[in-house]
């Protein structure tokens, strides 16, 4: 279910940003993108590695945690009493919000490049 709303969210992101992409320059639009990407990433990596650390400290220890648990490890929050759960989540939201930034970002500059190239190759006719 989850997956599901993930995927309807991003097919609106899409098209709502590809309609202000209408209303703003394609430049504009880029470099706006791309400031969002930087800093997604720049405020996402450190916060997500320190959460998948911060958990594997403490489910590691106990066993928790299978091969490859980090592919999906929001499915171990199971196993946190309710004092590493707050501290967990703070750390899980944060990655997940500079992660949203970047993605927003990275669509955003791809449909602002999308555009300046339909623009200039609709100047040349």
């Amino acid at each position: 279910m989850l997956e599901i709303s993930l995927v309807i969210v991003g097919i609106s992101l899409l098209l709502i940003l590809g309609s202000l992409n209408h209303l703003i320059p394609s430049v504009l639009f880029t470099q706006v993108g791309l400031w969002l990407l930087v800093l997604g990433l720049i405020e996402g990596i450190p916060t997500g590695l320190y959460y998948h650390l911060l958990l594997y400290r403490i489910l590691g220890p106990r066993g928790k945690l299978p091969p490859m648990w980090w592919i999906s490890p929001q499915q171990y929050h199971v196993y946190l009493d309710e004092k590493e759960y707050r501290l967990i989540r703070r750390w899980f939201l944060l990655g997940g919000i500079g992660f949203l930034f970047s993605v927003i970002g990275g669509m955003m500059v791809f449909l602002g490049l999308i555009s300046g190239f339909q623009q200039t190759t609709g100047a040349g006719h």
